[in-house]
């Protein structure tokens, strides 16, 4: 829901999307140490509570790890976000031409990109209405949402190469463009006192628990959840205008004062030094921000956020192989390809898909429950889109994973199995309509041009592996923090004989009653048919769902004698009825 401002104080075709998109990056999300430390709290207290070692309090859920270690397993409730409009010295905004749909349906486009519409866009809680909002709500099952303000356009005193070239000048339009905010208000009338005031309502969550007493709500002198979006497109899209020199959206935290030499200063007298850069000369700073395009859609700011709260890319993000190497997390989750998924009409990035069920599981937002490998079990799954009274996942802990280090020293991990009912409901229709491929790149005039496919609604069963960091197959093919297993295996082969990158191989991921649907997907134009493979219902891990053939898709899972199998769908098809048992 949008809250109140303060004063207001009043060209080259697109690039095609697979210029850059999630190819040759090392993420989306940058590194942080403090980030990185949240992160592998959280990965322990999962751990310690499904193993029953350890019990969350609060409505935070929050778990003492270790001594004076404390980490949030949920977000529940409504946060604010500060969004603050910028627009370069050589480019403001409303310069993105209109696409030509015959040839162009990727871009996403509109013919006023003005305060309004980011504030329908980010926090219309309005029953039907795209918004970030309703998206956030949707994941959550209503646990949590979204709202906040956005500014209008600022005008920042750098052309638009100026702060895109490399992503440390995206802390310059961050510093450039909140003061540049501050300064107006101080035009304006406004007082310093009056603006911090203003401000104040954007700080009540101490993100790091700076001062380790476990408590979260309380303010540390930061912008909780800030926004900067730019004018022109972003480079993950090919940039516009600006090409390569374009700001690429993403997640990070401003050290133009670095972590440990300086901060915010609390109205108790303590120093909070955790660097990033003041708003103006007000009392509250900036550190942890995201960054976005003119013209981005719901997908790409709820991927962003998700960033911002704790998640982290789940894309094959190290290396140069590109497309080469994508992970099969693909359309499967909004912290993948998944964010740009829409209606399959006009653009793409519009209606994003859901989380998968271990995103929510780390935001507290899974009602799920759990079951021992090899152990027989029955469980009843509805939609992983909503709570029902019906389970929304189904974790089935291992044992643990032991791994032999290069000293010789062997480490225990937590891996588990989880299960969840994919279904063409909610945001997750687009799982249905937005999958997609760019199939006639050897047309010079199709380069913006893409066809869509279906992704197999089913249960989609995925390897949870703690001794691993991310989903980098690229660097430990067949390996990842969360990977989904593939139900049919069997690589899928192109026109030219090359093999499908992975987000089309993983479309028919889930287990399932029913035969897959039949695709038919062009590669420079030619065309192939894929598709009507028999039902595969039972997940069984003595048998390997992995292709040396395609050593990047997929998973390589333990064989511990447990398989989850389909008993049967409900004659509404509102839940699905699985059995967890010894592998015969």
């Amino acid at each position: 829901m949008a809250i109140s401002l303060l004063t207001p104080v009043a060209s080259a075709a697109p690039a095609a999307v697979e210029v850059a998109e999630q190819a040759d990056r090392q993420g989306d999300e940058l590194p942080d140490a403090l980030n990185d430390e949240q992160r592998e709290l959280r990965q322990q207290g999962l751990a310690k509570v499904l193993k029953g070692q350890a019990q969350a309090k609060g409505n935070n859920k929050v778990v003492e790890v270790a001594k004076g270690q404390y980490v949030e397993l949920a977000r529940e409730g409504e946060d604010l976000i500060w969004t603050v409009l910028g627009q370069f010295s050589d480019l403001p905004h409303n310069q993105i031409p209109r696409p030509n749909r015959a040839v162009n349906n990727t871009t996403i486009w509109t013919e006023d990109f003005s305060q309004q519409h980011y504030d329908q866009l980010l926090y219309s809680d309005a029953p039907g209405v795209n918004s970030v909002r309703n998206f956030y709500k949707e994941l959550s099952s209503n646990r949590y949402a979204v709202g906040g303000a956005v500014t209008d356009w600022i005008s920042v005193p750098g052309a638009g190469a100026s702060y895109g070239t490399t992503d440390q000048q995206a802390w310059l339009f961050v510093r450039d463009s909140v003061n540049g905010w501050y300064n107006q208000q101080l035009a304006a009338g406004k007082t310093a006192v009056e603006i911090d005031q203003y401000l104040a309502q954007f700080d009540v969550w101490d993100r790091n628990d700076f001062d380790r007493d476990g408590n979260f709500d309380e303010p540390d002198g930061y912008i909780d959840h800030f926004q900067a979006v730019h004018s022109g497109q972003g480079e993950e899209v090919g940039g516009g205008v600006l090409g390569a020199a374009a700001i690429w959206s993403h997640r990070w935290t401003v050290q133009l004062v670095r972590n440990g030499q300086g901060g915010p200063m609390l109205t108790d007298g303590r120093q909070v030094r955790q660097g990033g850069t003041q708003v103006g000369q007000s009392r509250f700073w900036i550190r942890d921000y995201t960054v976005e395009p003119e013209n981005g859609g719901v997908g790409v700011f709820a991927h962003e956020f998700g960033h911002d709260l704790g998640l982290p890319d789940l894309y094959n993000t190290a290396g140069t192989c590109g497309s080469a190497c994508e992970n099969a997390s693909a359309f499967w989750t909004l912290m993948s390809s998944g964010s740009y998924g829409s209606d399959g009409t006009e653009d793409i990035g519009t209606r994003p898909m859901h989380m998968g069920a271990w995103e929510k599981l780390q935001l507290g937002w899974l009602n799920y429950e759990t079951a021992a490998a090899g152990q027989k079990s029955e469980h009843k799954l509805g939609s992983s889109a909503f709570n029902t009274k019906q389970a929304q996942a189904l974790v089935v802990v291992l044992p643990d994973k032991e791994v032999t280090g290069a000293n010789g020293v062997v480490q225990s991990y937590f891996n588990a199995y989880i299960a969840e009912f994919r279904q063409y409901r909610g945001y997750d229709a687009s799982l249905q309509t937005g999958p997609y491929n760019f199939g006639f790149l050897d047309n010079p005039a199709l380069q913006d041009k893409v066809e869509h496919f279906p992704y197999q609604d089913g249960l989609l069963v995925s390897y949870w592996d703690q001794s691993q960091r991310n989903n980098n197959v690229s660097q430990h093919p067949g390996s990842g923090l969360i990977l989904p297993i593939d139900a049919h295996p069997q690589p899928l082969l192109r026109a030219d004989g090359g093999l499908w990158r992975n987000r089309v191989q993983a479309y028919d991921s889930t287990f399932s009653q029913d035969a897959t649907d039949q695709i038919t997907l062009h590669f420079n134009s030619q065309p192939t048919t894929h598709g009507g493979l028999p039902a595969v219902p039972v997940f069984d891990d003595t048998n390997l769902y992995w292709s040396e053939a395609n050593p990047y898709g997929s998973v390589k899972h333990p064989n511990t004698g447990t398989s989850i199998a389909i008993q049967s769908v409900s004659a509404q098809n509102t839940f699905m009825q699985v059995q967890v048992r010894p592998s015969k």
